[in-house]
């Protein structure tokens, strides 16, 4: 018998984009992101912030914990897109997967490990 993944849990819906990469006008490598994925649903969870002054700017780094229904195509380099309503406050939020995972989570469940750069 095949354990389901939680989806009570999953209240947020987002989005994946896939980056393509292209050339700008003067043959320069350029980045271009095209949906990938649309109304998926998951549970996001905030980890942990940073704050950094590199190349004279200042940013700030948060990292997330996605999780999804397993078997979804989701590949470290894509973006997660989606709105964050926590705190009052509506906010539109786009992550960048660094790291996919199944393992220990015996395939219920699709755990992304996101970077949001501020």
């Amino acid at each position: 018998m095949a354990i389901s993944p939680p989806t009570h849990l999953f209240g947020t819906v987002f989005s994946v984009e896939r980056n393509t990469p292209t050339k700008d006008s003067s043959g320069s490598p350029a980045d271009s992101w095209a949906a990938h994925l649309s109304n998926l649903k998951g549970r996001f969870q905030p980890m942990s912030g940073s704050e950094a002054i590199r190349y004279g700017r200042e940013s700030t780094r948060n990292m997330w914990r996605v999780f999804t229904a397993p078997g979804v195509d989701i590949q470290a380099k894509d973006r997660v897109v989606f709105t964050d309503k926590t705190s009052g406050v509506t906010t539109s939020r786009t992550l960048d997967v660094q790291e996919t995972k199944n393992a220990q989570l015996a395939g219920v469940v699709l755990r992304l490990i996101c970077q949001e750069t501020q």
